[in-house]
């Protein structure tokens, strides 16, 4: 028998009880009760780890897609530079803002 209808089971149980002290009977009573809204809270947090789970795998996958797209470019413009340099004259040339782009750090 899963845990949540052995609980409950035993929580109808009790209600219809008419053995023990009240006192015992009351424990009893809010320790069924908490151990179902323990395991709900488990359900739930379940739930929510196993999402919090899938969206980190998701963003990690885009992380990398997003790092080869990086590399790609970057070699596209390097090789952009190498085949056409001798266009460039300056600061003043079409090719700078490529220049610039690799002067930066790819960090």
């Amino acid at each position: 028998m899963e845990l949540r209808q052995q609980l409950e089971k035993w929580q109808r149980q009790a209600a219809d009880a008419d053995e023990g002290s009240a006192v015992d009977m009351d424990v009893a009573k809010r320790l069924l009760k908490h151990g179902i809204e323990a395991l709900d809270e488990i359900g739930r947090m379940r739930e929510v780890l196993k999402k919090a789970n899938e969206q980190s795998e998701h963003y990690e996958r885009e992380w990398y897609l997003r790092v080869d797209e990086i590399e790609r470019l970057r070699g596209t413009i390097q090789k952009t530079l190498d085949e056409n340099g001798h266009l460039a004259d300056g600061d003043n040339c079409t090719l700078i803002h490529l220049v610039r782009v690799m002067e930066t750090p790819n960090n």
